[in-house]
This record gives structure tokens, C-alpha cells and sequence, in this order.
């Protein structure tokens, strides 16, 4: 039976999902992680490889933050088939340096030097057993809607379709990005009665709008990844105003939080899915091997 296993790692500040299928494809969405964990090395030993031979389906980067490719060195000892990410060079220079770190900064000019082209010659994609559609505001377009959130609002948005479960990884597109991108009728229709929401820039309050819930529908649940002790999350995406809400482990929960909760795994089957929750040990250090 086809089945996909989505996991959405504890990085504290940043984002990494993964999404493996019963094939042994591997999606991966962003490249976040901690100082002494890797995803990507996860990943690896999950097949019982070694990064050298991990190769990953399709990576997306959802929009060039440092917090989201934090993992690059690790990315790019992998063997990627194909990417989907907007060019660093849509970006000028100076809306680069502005929104990162001079660390974050040079992740990307790393990223960015290391895979040039959107598709290798040759490509075909791998045999998913789940679909998956994208959307995102056009560059030009975020800036005029908010120069000063011109990359959160252009990321990509990404719809995960597996049987008749959705799962919407929101990127960080901020309020005025969502009141653009609900004004597609398309997007509204492939979001529409979402079963999970990767709450938009970590579960941060500038980014909610309850215009999105207006849109697509209720979600049985939003999954925040902000780092501990940020002080910024949305109160809104624990309340029936944003989701259903299910028991989950004699608990009734709405918002599942990767700060609380650790490492959030969804695993979805035919007709059935289920949430479990793991608290992945260290798994690297300063230096590689």
C-alpha cells in the first residue's frame, strides 16, 4: 500500500520537512538545523546511507533565509536530482544582506554557487506516490506590495496531496502577502480543506491572518516551529477560530509545536493518518565526517 511519511524536525530557529514515500523518495523543504543536528544526516542514516549516497528527489527552498539552509554544507555533499527555489539572483544584493545574517548571507552564496540551474539535464522526476502543487507572489509584485518583506513574501507555498489529506507548508509569507495570494482563486481551490497548516513564518503573530482560515478552510491542525522562548507566537492557531482539533495521546490538541512537542512525524496511509513525535539525538558536531 502506497504511504508517505512527512516530518517537520525540531531545528529551534529555522525550518526543515521531509517527506519520504513508500518508494524511498525523499521531498525536502528547506535545509534548517541545529548546531549538533543535521536532517539531512537523518536522513542518510534512515536509509542506512551515507550522505555521499543520499539522494533527494526535489528540494525546495521556500525563499532564501539563512534559517532555511543552514544545512547547505550537508545539501550539497547529497545528491539533489532537481530544485525548486526562486534565483538568488531575482534578489538584488542588498535585500539579501538586509535580511540575513553575514552568516545566513553566506549559506546562500554557498546554496547558490553549488546548484545553478532550476533542472538537470536529463531529469525525470522521481514516482511519487503523492502530488503536489506551488505558489508564490512574483518578486516585482512583493516589492510593490511591501518592500521591506519582498523575500518572506514571495516564498513558496507548497501543497502536499496525498489520498484525501493535505498538508499546506505556508513558508513565511506575512500578512500582506496572504492578502495578495488569497485574491488566486487556483491557490484557493488547491489549499482548500487543508488535514495539517505549517503555521506561515514559524507560527510568528506577523504573519497570522484569519483570512487564510476564511479561505481554505479549518485544518485538524497548525504546526509551529518557532525556537524556545520566542515570545511571538500567534495565540490564534491553539483556538477553534483556526482548526479542528483531534485526541491525540489522551490529549485534545489544535496547535503542535516543534519547541514543545520536538520533532512532529504525520504519517499517512490510504485512508488513515496519524501524528507521532520523536525527540531526534545529536547526530553531529562541528566538523564532518
Amino acid at each position: 500500500m502506497d504511504s508517505a511519511k512527512v516530518i517537520i524536525f525540531d531545528v529551534e530557529h529555522g525550518f526543515c520537512g521531509a517527506v519520504i514515500d513508500s518508494n524511498g523518495n525523499i521531498l525536502l523543504v528547506d535545509c534548517g538545523r541545529k548546531t549538533y543536528f543535521s536532517p539531512i544526516r537523518y536522513l542518510a542514516q534512515y536509509f542506512n546511507r551515507t550522505i555521499n549516497n543520499l539522494e533527494i528527489g526535489l528540494f525546495v527552498l521556500s525563499h532564501p533565509h539563512g534559517d532555511h539552509i543552514q544545512d547547505v554544507d550537508n545539501l550539497l555533499r547529497s545528491t539533489v536530482r532537481n530544485k525548486l527555489s526562486k534565483p538568488i539572483s531575482t534578489f538584488t544584493d542588498q535585500e539579501l544582506r538586509d535580511a540575513n545574517t553575514p552568516e545566513g548571507y553566506d549559506y546562500l552564496q554557498k546554496f547558490s554557487a553549488g546548484y545553478k540551474h532550476f533542472t538537470p539535464n536529463g531529469y525525470s522526476p522521481p514516482a511519487w506516490v503523492f502530488n503536489f502543487d506551488y505558489y508564490s507572489i512574483p518578486v516585482a509584485e512583493a516589492r510593490r506590495i511591501n518592500s521591506a518583506n519582498v523575500i518572506n513574501n514571495s516564498g513558496i507555498v507548497l501543497i502536499l496531496k496525498f489520498a484525501n489529506k493535505k498538508i499546506v507548508f505556508c513558508g513565511d509569507v506575512q500578512r500582506d502577502g496572504w492578502d495578495y495570494l488569497l485574491n488566486d482563486k487556483y491557490f484557493i481551490d488547491a489549499a482548500m480543506s487543508p488535514s495539517v497548516v505549517i503555521a506561515p513564518h514559524h507560527g510568528h503573530r506577523t504573519s497570522y491572518t484569519s483570512s487564510l482560515y476564511e479561505a481554505i478552510g479549518k485544518p485538524y491542525f497548525n504546526i509551529s516551529s518557532l525556537a524556545n522562548n520566542d515570545p511571538y507566537l500567534a495565540q490564534e492557531y491553539s483556538t477553534d477560530r483556526t482548526c479542528i482539533g483531534a485526541e491525540l495521546y489522551d490529549r485534545f490538541r489544535r496547535m503542535l509545536s516543534t519547541r514543545s512537542d520536538g520533532t512532529i512525524i504525520i504519517n499517512l496511509y490510504g485512508d488513515s493518518w496519524n501524528v507521532d513525535f520523536e525527540n531526534l539525538t545529536e547526530n553531529e558536531g562541528n566538523t564532518y565526517s
